[in-house]
């Protein structure tokens, strides 16, 4: 009675969160191959297991070895329950997998096809092709709970899916070594059902550790993906996160190219899974990231949704979203008409490193309940070969919401902000700003430099997001040196060089005055225009806000965006009261 109750529970939770995805959809529109390759093989006839279960029986206490590949140890068909506890299966011989393993369940060490498998605290060792853990095929349904799986071979995955068959899990503990098809939760052609509730499940051999051609959610799980992708999710099909802890450590391959991702939604064209709409919600929980792109979304449409994750980056993560077609090398489509079409939505979800997407493809994003959204969103063909489309980006921002922007972003559809943009230079493709006030900050160099009939000196700094302290005042003292060094060419007094900075840059103009004092060295004048000096965030201040020139634009900022700003530029060192001026300028005694 209680495991029901855990089900339903967590299927309740899943139509919660559908509803959530369709209010924030509106009304816009792997590492790791495809596991069967895209084979023709066929249903196979009949299945050889050691034990066909086709009549209602209890198994308790046993232990069973096959030698034989392409040999399940369990079969339960004909309509027929089954209750296995407390054994022990070894799962062996040469030989075996391949599509009739990832598609049939043919070599599966415990197979269902037809009437209901409980299985509880046993434990199994497979070491040949095609040994999965648990399989359910067709009418198939198994309920497991505290199994312990261990996997070697290649299509041999832990808990395993296809064919429309039916599994719930609870608190297993799963690790599979395969390079290939061996997903610690798997699915495969056909489909199904699964939900998972506690437990781990990890991937070692390169394989991601959720393979989804299925419907399938997880709850309270450790997740970890060895040298691959952590979830991949092809075609039309569905997975969900919740409170989940998921660890992806894709490398390099030059199967892939050589790119990198961490979450991959796509359509291999394999036809191991319908084409469609695929949906991935991850709520709550921790996303660890290595390299790439967060999340990869090509050749395929998608509704994705982030709620309040704690995301940690790598220090080669690209972008929080890629939304684009690909080079088709792996056959992901057809070059220039395999872009994406992607409805992403963030609820209470903090995002950095930006976004991307190309003109093959169309993005819908909406940042909702508080969301943050830190960087740029870049539009670049050259992810896709270099083709070109009409595909449209469109952003919208509820009141509660902010994007800070941290280089030339292109938002070549709608942008629709309740909320706030700062330190905006936004574009369309064709190169127009339609947001932001790129144009003051030149009339004002411009206007100095006429007024005071001196050498302005403009110049780039790494931004928070780039680099952490100290680099931006590393930058700006470098310029400043720049311009003693070359005070003859440039005709100026180096006694007379006034620097001036406004917001961020106000704050690295009093930090590079108490950098050059520690070297005797005194500007003319320092002008720091509305400043941050300080990380304290005790109180919230009133909000300062301004309208640009642009039409229906507005910059604001309060102690909400000083917090963030100062988390991402001192990192570790965030409220540390021993930080020297040269950091922050309040530090100064």
């Amino acid at each position: 009675m209680k495991q029901t109750s855990k089900i339903l529970a967590l299927i309740i939770a899943m139509c919660m969160v559908l509803s959530i995805g369709a209010l924030a959809s509106g009304e816009a529109s792997g590492g790791m191959s495809a596991p069967g390759g895209g084979g023709g093989s066929s249903e196979p006839d009949s299945y050889d297991a050691i034990l066909d279960v086709t009549a209602d029986q209890t198994i308790d206490g046993v232990s069973m070895v096959s030698d034989t590949a392409d040999q399940n140890i369990i079969h339960v068909m004909d309509g027929a329950t089954a209750w296995v506890t407390n054994s022990a299966f070894q799962n062996g011989g040469t030989g075996g997998g391949g599509d009739a393993a990832s598609f049939y369940g043919v070599g599966a060490t415990l197979f269902v096809s037809d009437g209901t498998l409980y299985a509880q605290n046993d434990t199994i060792e497979s070491t040949v092709s095609g040994g999965s853990g648990v399989f359910a095929y067709k009418t198939g349904v198994a309920y497991v709970s505290g199994l312990n799986i261990h996997t070697t071979q290649t299509a041999a995955g832990g808990l395993h899916v296809a064919g429309g068959g039916t599994l719930y899990a609870w608190d297993c503990d799963i690790e599979t070594e395969a390079p290939m098809a061996a997903a610690a939760i798997r699915s495969d052609r056909g489909g199904g059902t699964m939900v998972v509730d506690g437990g781990r499940y990890v991937t070692k051999g390169g394989t991601g550790a959720v393979y989804v051609t299925a419907d399938i959610s997880i709850h309270d799980a450790y997740l970890y993906a060895g040298g691959s992708e952590g979830v991949a999710i092809e075609g039309k099909n569905s997975i969900r996160l919740f409170d989940s802890d998921l660890t992806c450590t894709m490398l390099p391959s030059e199967l892939n190219d050589n790119r990198v991702w961490n979450i991959i939604v796509y359509q291999s064209m394999s036809g191991d899974a319908d084409v469609g709409t695929s949906e991935y919600d991850m709520i709550g929980g921790t996303l660890t990231c290595n390299a790439g792109p967060v999340v990869y979304n090509t050749n395929t449409s998608s509704y994705i949704t982030f709620k309040d994750v704690d995301v940690t980056y790598g220090a080669d993560t690209t972008y929080f979203l890629q939304v684009t077609g690909n080079s088709s090398s792996r056959t992901w489509g057809r070059a220039g008409a395999n872009g994406a079409n992607c409805v992403f939505s963030a609820y209470s979800q903090d995002m950095y490193n930006g976004v991307v997407y190309d003109t093959i493809s169309n993005l819908d994003m909406y940042l909702l309940d508080g969301s943050c959204l830190v960087g740029a969103i870049a539009c670049d063909d050259s992810l896709n070969g270099g083709n070109s489309g009409d595909g449209k980006c469109n952003v919208t921002i509820d009141a509660s919401s902010v994007w800070y922007v941290t280089g030339n972003s292109y938002v070549n559809g709608t942008l629709s902000n309740a909320g706030t943009i700062q330190n905006a230079y936004i574009m369309d493709t064709n190169g127009n700003y339609i947001a932001g006030s790129y144009e003051y900050y030149l009339n004002m160099l411009d206007a100095q430099m006429k007024h005071h009939k001196a050498v302005v000196l403009s110049f780039n700094y790494r931004t928070c997001v780039e680099a952490p302290a100290p680099a931006s005042i590393n930058d700006v003292h470098a310029a400043y040196q720049y311009l003693l060094d070359n005070a003859d060419e440039l005709n100026i007094d180096p006694s007379m060089i006034v620097v001036h900075g406004f917001s961020t840059g106000g704050q690295f103009a009093l930090c590079l005055g108490f950098r050059l004092k520690k070297y005797g060295i005194k500007p003319r004048a320092i002008i720091a225009s509305l400043p941050i000096v300080d990380d304290v965030n005790d109180n919230q201040s009133g909000t300062f806000s301004f309208y640009n020139a642009e039409p229906d634009t507005i910059d604001a900022w309060d102690a909400e965006g000083i917090r963030l700003t100062m988390q991402m530029w001192l990192g570790e060192h965030y409220g540390d009261p021993a930080l020297p001026p040269d950091a922050l300028p309040s530090r100064a005694t």
